[in-house]
């Protein structure tokens, strides 16, 4: 389309004419396109006729320029600090020369001085009538974002050059526009820093990282490593002299880390993926600065370029070593006074670290004793460990296959973390059992060339033992090896007294229980305070309905080590004969202790009666006798 702009004017060829009478004086007339006047001025002494004559002239200005959809003078979109020129064709199609002369409107607020975006050149000028047409500029610099959507923002006033300077002006044509002024837009994920965590030494990670356009036009951009440069120069260095000493390339290597593509263009909404791998090298934490430019981009979003920073921990998996920490559920001792260390050590165990040992202790032939040793990994990555139990040097497997067991055999146990491993000991003898327990570190299949696997290896040992109740009194024995306790032969109705003492004289506690066996009932037995102290109930279990289990409610001793219970035993014949009986001492694992009762009664016609110096004297006799034995 070619907008025309026409005025139409008077213009007088010779001079200006003022009609003296209204429009419809009869005494004037005008005629087109050339019209004359005759005005008759009436005097008393004579008369005189003026011709005046007067031209009607087309202003008829054409501007041709290009147009957007919507018929404005169309600059689309452009970044900022760019600039855009369209050109506008004024062609006089005039019978008169006319003067062309641009102004923009005052713009808003946000926008500011349109002066400053826009540029016409030539401002003003003049169109000689039916002469070629004259270019004229529209330059669109914008300084800051900025979005005109057809909007009459630039005035082309026309003027005649014949008139006087204050009627010069003719018509004022509106000439629409529409242009948009943008930074680059982007948006970059993962968020800065971008951190691969621990890494085994020798390995390779992958991470993407997505830098992606928001906005209408392209840009382009450079990843390059940071500048060293302290602080203040970096301010001082202008963006544009940055990218001069920057050039493309295809990847970037800094530290460990490896980003490719490092440059490009990306389109309007779209985005492009690049590959920061990471090769674990030396141990240790690295840490990489870079700086991204996208062109285009607001000056004040971080002038010296947008700094990312990757981040990685090299690491190679690692076991602790510190027996406190491995051991921290047991004593650590010395191997002096080793024997009086383990009758006295609490608990089921002990580390003896000059003989690098772990010791159960005070473990029942045939029962089970439970240790748990803290196996931890001090690097940040996790590792794997193989967990075994193996037999003496020089000695087969299988004289430990059954006695030692750990659990589990293999553990895996994340960076900085700990796991348990348990060890059964299952004593089958009343012996010694040894073993080696070895914490292999399952070396990472990028560590080829690394030392070989870190290894925790200590001995680990038990013995089995049977409970020690010892009968110290009496010390006496029957010709069958057992121990005995000899009454005195009593008259029937009599009665003797004498004590038993039991001992725990091992390193375990025992559990026992004592049943008196009599046909005849003509013994019985009585607990002193010592075995009223020891003296327990069996604990209650219940089943599946809920109900107590009887058979286990039931009463027995235990003494622990040292520990000692002591009874009355007494014989009072009822028969004239030789009688005996038997005290059973019943422990775990089916030993028992059997204590022989020996005694006899009599019968006897003739009797002394009211002889109390003779009985307290075979009383005091008697007593001095067992006191003598007991001790």
């Amino acid at each position: 389309m070619s907008p025309q702009a026409t005025v139409a004017a008077f213009a007088a060829s010779e001079g200006h004419a003022h009609p003296l009478g209204p429009p419809n004086d009869p005494l004037m007339t005008l005629n087109d396109p050339l019209m004359t006047a005759t005005v008759a001025f009436a005097a008393s002494v004579h008369a005189e006729t003026i011709k005046i004559s007067v031209e009607v002239y087309d202003v008829n200005l054409s501007i041709n320029m290009p147009e957007g959809p919507d018929g404005s003078l169309e600059f689309g979109t452009i970044n900022i600090l760019d600039n855009k020129k369209e050109v506008l064709s004024l062609k006089n199609q005039g019978l008169y020369d006319i003067e062309y002369s641009f102004k923009l409107r005052a713009g808003s607020a946000k926008i500011g001085n349109l002066e400053s975006h826009f540029t016409v050149r030539p401002q003003r000028g003049l169109l000689k009538a039916s002469k070629p047409a004259v270019k004229v500029e529209i330059l669109f610099h914008p300084k800051t974002e900025l979005f005109i959507k057809s909007r009459p923002i630039l005035l082309c006033q026309v003027t005649d050059p014949k008139l006087s300077e204050g009627e010069q002006s003719v018509a004022t044509i509106p000439l629409r526009v529409s242009a948009r002024a943008v930074y680059s837009k982007y948006n970059i994920e993962p968020a800065s820093p971008m951190d691969f965590g621990a890494m085994i030494k020798g390995t390779k990670a992958t991470q993407v990282l997505i830098l992606e356009n928001k906005g209408a036009l392209s840009f382009k951009f450079v990843i390059d490593r940071a500048s060293p440069l302290p602080s203040s120069q970096q301010e001082e260095s202008a963006p544009s002299e940055r990218e001069r000493k920057r050039s493309p390339q295809a990847q970037l290597t800094v530290g460990m880390f490896t980003v490719s593509p490092c440059s490009g263009s990306i389109g309007p909404w779209g985005h492009q993926k690049i590959t920061v791998d990471c090769n674990a090298g030396p141990e240790g934490k690295c840490e990489e600065q870079l700086c991204i430019d996208i062109s285009n981009r607001d000056p004040k979003d971080n002038p010296l370029g947008i700094p990312f920073i990757l981040t990685a921990e090299s690491c190679f998996p690692a076991l602790v070593e510190d027996i406190t920490s491995i051991f921290e559920k047991y004593p650590i001792h010395s191997n002096v006074n080793l024997r009086q260390t383990l009758q006295s050590v609490q608990g089921n165990g002990v580390f003896i670290k000059e003989d690098n040992k772990f010791i159960f202790t005070k473990v029942l032939v045939g029962q089970q004793a439970t240790a748990q040793f803290k196996i931890s990994n001090s690097s940040s990555v996790p590792c794997d460990v193989v967990l075994s139990i193996k037999a003496m040097p020089e000695e087969p497997h299988d004289v430990i296959s059954n006695i030692f067991k750990v659990d589990p055999a293999e553990m895996s146990i994340p960076g900085l973390s700990h796991a348990f491993a348990t060890v059964t000991f299952t004593a089958e003898q009343k012996e010694e059992y040894q073993g080696i327990f070895t914490a292999s570190l399952v070396s990472p299949k990028s560590s080829s060339g690394e030392a070989t696997p870190q290894q925790l290896t200590f001995t680990i040992s038990g013995e089995g033992h049977v409970p020690q109740v010892t009968v110290v009194y009496p010390g006496l024995q029957s010709k069958r090896g057992n121990p005995v306790l000899r009454f005195r032969r009593l008259l029937l109705g009599d009665s003797q007294k004498l004590p038993l003492v039991l001992r725990n004289n091992g390193v375990i506690p025992t559990e026992f229980a004592v049943r008196l066996l009599d046909e005849k009932r003509v013994f019985s037995m009585k607990g002193r305070q010592s075995a009223f102290q020891a003296f327990h109930m069996g604990d209650v279990e219940e089943d599946s309905t809920g109900k107590a289990k009887k058979h286990h409610k039931k009463p027995y001793m235990l003494l622990e080590q040292g520990q000692s219970a002591e009874f009355d035993v007494f014989f009072k014949p009822t028969l004239a004969q030789r009688l005996e009986g038997k005290i059973c001492v019943e422990m775990s694992g089916n030993n028992e202790i059997n204590i022989e009762l020996v005694g006899e009664g009599y019968d006897d016609d003739f009797t002394l009666d009211n002889l109390p110096e003779l009985e307290e004297s075979e009383e005091s006799s008697a007593k001095g006798s067992l006191d003598g034995r007991h001790h």
